[in-house]
């Protein structure tokens, strides 16, 4: 019988369809359980690596709790510190007996310039820090990484019992390297912080203390007040390259209250701020060089420099020279301090100020108590006030003029005087103001001291006042 044929006859190809099951299927139930059993054994598995990662560290982490002493020396042992610093010049360190400044009874200097000029703070941290480093030990195979090639700061000395040589390498992100010879010789990662106390430059360790008050040899006492600062003076003069101001005291009782300084004999402006510069704080911030022969002065640029600020006190003149550096620091030099420090040009009192500002543009040094009379001529009108009788109109006069906020002129004016005022003081001493016409919509005014230009709005208020006496 063929095979694709049953006994019966029926075909063994075409089979009867299976029959069918109306319930619903459960799906997910048995596969469901498998899954989540296998994502919970992966999460387990990847918790367990983790913890074997973490509790296993790399070699550079191993590091970590392993820091050790890279120099472990006695600084009173050392006699001498030899340093090439961050420019590569080399100088040495010597140790100087400083009984009253700090309790070691000793400091570093630099060997050969004198000890008043340098910041031993400086100095002796450096020092103290090369006596007591370290740092994490490294393998000793050189890489190109420490930078020992081109090293920053090379340090050397003996404390008695071992050779150290100190080089400090290059700085990555927060970690620096150093290379020690000695008993501890190594290769050593150091924090940066560490690292830049000990890489400097030649000038880094000069003296940062600021310009005192200016001292004298000779007696100036009775140029002193009662309290022993120095208030009085001779001559005081700023020279620049397009100018001369020479300044002198205002001794008249009744106007020095308004102009303490008088320039050329007449009321000024800013006077003070030149004179504070020899009775004041003088704030430094480093140095440009520790002497003051001329090759180091001419490198300054103070051969010719900017302002040269001088006070006469009996026989004796103190001095200042002042070149711009750049837009922040200046170049100073002085008569008793034998270095060229650098200063910031905003802890120079005078250094914004121009020409014009030390001229006295209040107009008149005095106010309407220190008045007696006024004179007016006002377009051939001439008019007298005397103060015990007028001296509400006095005051309203003088309020006009203190509003006028005259411009400084040099040249002088051509034109017809519109008004004419003499004020008589107190002190029988006469203070005139004289307003001029001009060829354009200024009025030129001119009084004892000063000469300018207001508008011709401002001048006309003033006016008014006038034609109403």
């Amino acid at each position: 019988m063929d095979k694709n044929f049953k006994e019966n006859g029926e075909s063994t190809i075409f089979s009867a369809p299976a029959p069918h099951n109306d319930k619903p299927t459960k799906k997910g139930g048995k596969n469901a359980k498998t899954i989540i059993l296998a994502v919970l054994c992966l999460l387990v598995s990847i918790g367990v690596l983790c913890v074997v990662l973490f509790l296993i560290p790399s070699k550079e982490d191993a590091n970590t709790d392993n820091t050790t002493s890279a120099t472990n020396c006695t600084e009173e042992n050392i006699e001498e510190v030899n340093y090439t610093d961050k420019n590569g010049e080399e100088f040495k360190f010597i140790r100087i007996s400083t009984p009253n400044f700090n309790t070691k009874g000793y400091s570093w200097v630099i060997d050969g310039i004198e000890a008043e000029k340098q910041d031993k703070n400086t100095a002796n941290e450096l020092v103290e820090y090369a006596c007591s480093l370290s740092g994490i030990k490294m393998d000793d195979t050189e890489n190109d990484i420490y930078g020992f090639s081109s090293p920053q700061a090379i340090i050397s000395f003996s404390d008695k019992e071992d050779d150290y040589t100190i080089t400090v390498g290059s700085t990555v992100g927060t970690d620096s390297y150093i290379k020690v010879s000695g008993k501890k010789g190594g290769i050593y990662r150091i924090d940066r912080e560490t690292a830049e106390k000990l890489i400097k430059g030649k000038l880094d360790f000069a003296t940062r203390d600021a310009y005192s008050i200016a001292t004298f040899k000779t007696d100036v006492s009775a140029y002193k007040s009662s309290g022993g600062s120095l208030e009085r003076f001779d001559l005081l003069e700023l020279e620049s390259k397009d100018y001369t101001l020479s300044f002198t005291l205002n001794e008249n009782e009744l106007t020095k209250n308004y102009s303490k300084f008088l320039l050329s004999g007449k009321y000024s402006e800013n006077g003070d701020k030149l004179f504070s510069v020899f009775t004041d704080t003088l704030y430094i911030d480093g140095a440009y060089s520790y002497f003051d022969d001329s090759a180091s002065i001419e490198k300054a640029g103070l051969n010719n420099p900017d302002f040269t600020l001088s006070l006469k006190v009996g026989s004796e003149t103190k001095w200042f020279k002042f070149k711009s550096v750049d837009d922040t620091f200046c170049a100073v030099l002085s008569d008793d301090r034998h270095l060229i420090t650098r200063v910031k040009k905003e802890n120079i009192p005078f250094w914004e100020l121009e020409r014009s500002d030390y001229l006295y543009k209040s107009l008149l040094p005095f106010g309407a108590d220190d008045v007696a009379a006024l004179n007016t001529d006002f377009n051939g009108k001439s008019s007298s006030l005397i103060a015990k009788e007028s001296a509400d109109k006095i005051s309203e006069i003088l309020e006009s003029i203190k509003t006028l906020n005259p411009e400084y002129a040099s040249d002088t004016n051509g034109g017809a005087a519109l008004l004419k005022m003499e004020f008589t003081l107190s002190d029988n001493t006469r203070e005139n103001i004289t307003f001029y016409s001009t060829d354009t919509t200024k009025i030129y005014v001119e009084t004892n001291s000063f000469s300018g230009v207001i508008s011709s709005t401002a001048f006309a208020r003033l006016k008014k006042i006038i034609e109403s006496i």
